[in-house]
Order: C-alpha cells, then structure tokens, then sequence
C-alpha cells in the first residue's frame, strides 16, 4: 500500500471565540486537514512559532491587547514560517509568506476603506458565517495538492523521482526514509545520524551523512531549480515523499544485523 508522508496541512484559526467554530474545524480535518485554534495575539504568536503552520485564518479581532496591525505587520514579520530561512522556507508552493484568509463580519464588512486595508496582505476575504465549501476551496487555492516527486520502495531499493526509476543501497534508502518520515522538519547531519540509528539500526558518522547526501544528490537528479535533498537549518527532501511498504503506516523493520559503523554506500 501507498501512505503519504507530506504532513496534513496545518490551519491556524485565530477567533476570539473559537469553540463556535468547532463544526467548520471537524469538517476540514475530514480533508486531510489539521486545525489549531487561538483565541488572542500572544497565543497565536506562541502556536505559530511551535507549530510552523501552513495557513492562517485571521479574524479581525478588536478587543486584544496586541493590535491587529501590530500583529500582522510588525510580529509575524519576525515568526512567519515561510520567511527566509523560516521552516517552510522550501515549500512546495513557494509562497515567500503565510497565506492569510481575512476571517470577518460585522462591523468590518460594512466599515468603508476598512477591508481594503486589511486585504492588502490577505490572500482572500471570508465572510461570516462561514461557509464550509467555500472555505475548503479557498483553502485549497491557497494550498494546492502539491507534485509527489519521490517515491520509496525500500523493499525493492529504488526510489522514483517525477517518474525516473534509481536503485539505492539499503544505507542510502535508510537515509531518505529517515527525512521522508521526518518530512517536512530539517533534521542536522547529527541528528539525521541520531535518528537513522534509533529508527533503522544503521550506525553512521555526521561525515559519512553529509557524503552520502552529496551522492544522493548527484544521483537523484530532478527536474527542477533545487536540490532534491537542500540543507538549510538541516536537511530534508524538497519534494512530497510517499512510501511504498508492505507494512504500510507501521514501522519499518531496522537493520540491527548490520556491522557496527558500516558505512553509507
């Protein structure tokens, strides 16, 4: 079986009063969706730089101590997951700053010069209340199903890249199962090495990591400006990885019979 390793897209709703928005949530997380919810400013803050958030639902909330001005041209400058370097830096839809749906109703619609102001920075404008559908489409407008790029069969060691077949060794198929199951998170040379260990037994050296990346690298060409595998804050896989596993979703088995500090090949 075929289990998808991209992360649910991550929706950070911000309501003053976000248990009214309970039924819209659960419809959206039935769509492959996970929704989060803050009620304030400081706590949107705190979620967004915890949970790096693909999307933001921003209600036009009045009654904070933080303006909403401030929070959106001043602090999410500072925290907005895509920015340079940010953790969704390298994404899939190359979006340089979080979408923002405008989330509001009265008195803003009905405010002249209010609206246009706030959209300058928001992708779109939701109306209350809100409309399921309507509110799935946008989302998805925003955030379309990206291109899979890569898929791993570790049972048949070999790896297709936008439909071009490479056999890997079992070290090098270690390696990108580890970024793929820890996809899209960096993971450092030495905790790749940590995690390659704890997740599939292999035994590696943070130098023999970064060789067996640049052999990948070379191996594994795409069709595309980035690197299939990029370093920036760690490494991880610029494509949508999918595992192809007779496990499925379970783990895979590790490789503890491997000798010690067996190299990457």
């Amino acid at each position: 079986m075929t289990t998808g390793l991209y992360h649910p897209l991550r929706l950070l709703w911000v309501d003053s009063t976000p248990a009214a928005l309970d039924q819209t949530g659960r419809f959206l997380q039935g769509r492959r969706m996970e929704v989060c919810f803050a009620d304030n400013f400081n706590n949107t803050c705190q979620k967004i730089e915890m949970w790096s958030p693909h999307l933001l639902l921003l209600d036009y909330i009045t009654s904070d101590a933080m303006a909403f001005e401030t929070f959106v041209y001043d602090r999410l400058l500072l925290i907005d997951p895509y920015r340079a370097n940010g953790p969704l830096a390298d994404n899939p839809w190359q979006h340089e700053a979080m979408p923002i749906l405008l989330v509001a109703g009265e008195p803003m619609i009905s405010t002249p010069g209010l609206k246009a102001l706030h959209l300058q920075r928001a992708a779109h404008f939701v109306a209350k209340p809100v409309e399921s559908s309507c509110l799935l489409s946008l989302v998805e407008k925003s955030l379309p199903e990206p291109n899979p790029g890569i898929t791993l069969d570790p049972d048949q060691g070999c790896v297709e890249v936008q439909g071009c077949q490479h056999t890997v060794s079992e070290q090098s198929m270690d390696l990108l199962v580890t970024l793929a199951r820890h996809h899209p998170r960096p993971l450092t040379a030495v905790r790749l090495a940590q995690r390659m260990h704890a997740e599939r037994g292999v035994l590696i050296s943070e130098a023999s990591v970064r060789m067996a990346v640049l052999a990948l690298r070379r191996q594994l060409v795409v069709d595309d400006p980035r690197s299939l595998i990029a370093n920036k804050c760690g490494y991880f896989l610029t494509c949508t990885p999918t595992l192809i596993s007779d496990g499925g979703t379970a783990e895979l088995p590790s490789r503890q019979h491997r000798l010690p500090g067996r190299p990457l090949e």
